[in-house]
């Protein structure tokens, strides 16, 4: 259990926790990712912005935030691309089963 949070802290560079977090995100959202990648993306350049009026303690940890913010829109974009293959997986499928049927083939049906 151990090692598969670790691999997967390692690959998404987000804990569980976050991940869950981000999910609820768009749940509120509806499930539009776009709001919650433009919402994440705000918050970004207002982090930018406001980097030239701090001392240098608060712009380190204004670039933990903004590391933090990015993180989030990376898994987010990884998110949304690993829901689109799954959307065209499912319509390719739909596809043959349709073109098989179109075909006048019957399903072989193997009776033990």
């Amino acid at each position: 259990m151990k090692q598969e949070y670790q691999n997967q802290y390692v690959v998404t560079g987000l804990s569980p926790i976050v991940r869950d977090q981000l999910h609820e995100r768009v749940a509120y959202a509806n499930g539009d990712l776009m709001v919650v990648e433009e919402e994440l993306t705000a918050q970004i350049e207002e982090i930018d912005r406001g980097m030239k009026y701090h001392n240098e303690t608060v712009k380190r940890r204004r670039l933990v935030d903004r590391a933090f913010f990015m993180a989030q829109l990376r898994y987010l974009k990884k998110y949304a691309q690993s829901l689109r293959a799954a959307q065209r997986s499912k319509s390719t499928i739909f596809k043959r089963i349709i073109s098989f049927f179109h075909s006048g083939k019957t399903i072989p049906y193997n009776v033990p």
